[in-house]
């Protein structure tokens, strides 16, 4: 009888380990998202709760974000990152006057 006592110790304890790392695993990037996002980290640990850790999901989903709040829209319904609209679309064009831009490369098909 003690070995069947033993080998479940080994096995509570590996259980245990293993439902540490999966809680490290959700409440790390949580944590992450929800101070990105503006709210307090903390909210995070709402994700151990059963049925709270949905309403999390959705709240973290579809409201808005106080990160967000004021910044341009551009006409879309989603903020656009300040960032992102500041970069030129394209490659700038040669700026030396004095030398022209190299020619194009082009690839042929043999």
């Amino acid at each position: 009888m003690m070995g069947t006592t033993w080998s479940h110790g080994l096995m509570g304890s590996g259980m245990g380990l293993g439902w540490l790392i999966g809680v490290v695993l959700i409440i790390w990037p949580l944590w992450r998202i929800c101070q990105k996002a503006g709210y307090p980290g903390a909210l995070s640990l709402l994700a151990l709760v059963p049925l709270a850790n949905l309403g999390l999901l959705y709240f973290l989903a579809f409201a808005e974000w106080p990160v967000l709040k004021g910044r341009e829209t551009n006409g879309a319904e989603r903020p656009v990152a300040p960032d992102v609209a500041d970069r030129p679309l394209a490659r700038p064009t040669h700026q030396d006057d004095d030398e022209p831009p190299p020619p194009p490369v082009v690839q042929r098909n043999r």
